[in-house]
């Protein structure tokens, strides 16, 4: 559905419940947070958390359907690491992917951190073959960085490094490390019904300058439920609270 169909259905939903009209900065309002909570539910539900079951039922990729969900969110990109080995997180404005110069959208959850492993084998006859791989950088707690870098057994080098979280960057040992393959999912684009005026001063859908959802079709139902409770909430409408409690029930 195109933002005009979900504004459409949200004003007829809304307005059976309550006396006068829902404005385009009240759905657009509701439709962001709406979009975002459901964005958040794909990682898992926090109240879900439970001793011995530290897992939420629901995870990234852990299904198909959430993997579909989410995947016009995903993005690989290379990052440079600096000569301190420190990699800024994406921001949407000032990093950009070392590969193709694009600037990159802003960084929300990381999906993986791998490394180019180079090897050269040189063959009986003399040739030196090179092969690059990619592999798995592990990213530690920063209470465990300590031991890593005081030992002579498992120092990190360019065959085995290491990498820690921190506030606005990620560290990485060795510092030359050169390069990383960062996956994450970006922040998703705020939906908007845009408008005009006509000559009354009421409100027109403006396409040009609108935002669709970019969930997938199939979850904007899912999404206008959310929308819906929020306006229940405002409202303490029982009937559209029932409406919304029905709608999560049987999925739509």
């Amino acid at each position: 559905m195109t933002i005009d169909d979900v504004f459409k259905l949200y004003r007829f939903i809304v307005n059976t419940a309550q006396s006068g009209k829902v404005t385009p900065e009240q759905f657009n309002l509701s439709a962001e947070r709406a979009q975002l909570e459901w964005y958040n539910n794909q990682y898992g539900d926090p109240a879900e958390y439970q001793p011995g079951r530290p897992i939420a039922v629901r995870a990234t990729q852990s299904t198909q359907k959430i993997t579909d969900n989410l995947k016009a969110f995903l993005k690989r990109s290379t990052l440079a690491v600096d000569s301190d080995g420190k990699v800024s997180y994406p921001d949407g404005s000032t990093v950009k992917d070392m590969v193709d110069g694009s600037t990159l959208p802003a960084y929300d959850h990381i999906s993986s951190v791998r490394f180019s492993f180079v090897k050269q084998v040189k063959k009986v006859c003399g040739d030196v073959v090179t092969t690059t791989k990619e592999k798995p950088l592990p990213m530690i707690d920063d209470e465990d960085l300590g031991g890593f870098l005081n030992s002579e057994i498992v120092y990190p080098d360019k065959k085995k490094p290491i990498g820690a979280f921190y506030d606005d960057f990620m560290q990485f040992y060795p510092k030359d490390l050169g390069r990383i393959i960062f996956t994450y999912y970006r922040k998703p684009t705020a939906p908007k019904w845009a408008y005009t005026k006509d000559n009354n001063g009421r409100p027109v859908y403006d396409a040009a300058n609108s935002v669709d959802f970019e969930a997938p079709d199939v979850e904007h139902m899912n999404i206008l439920a959310l929308m819906c409770d929020y306006a229940s909430i405002n409202m303490r409408e029982g009937d559209l609270a029932n409406w919304v409690r029905q709608a999560k029930m049987e999925g739509k």
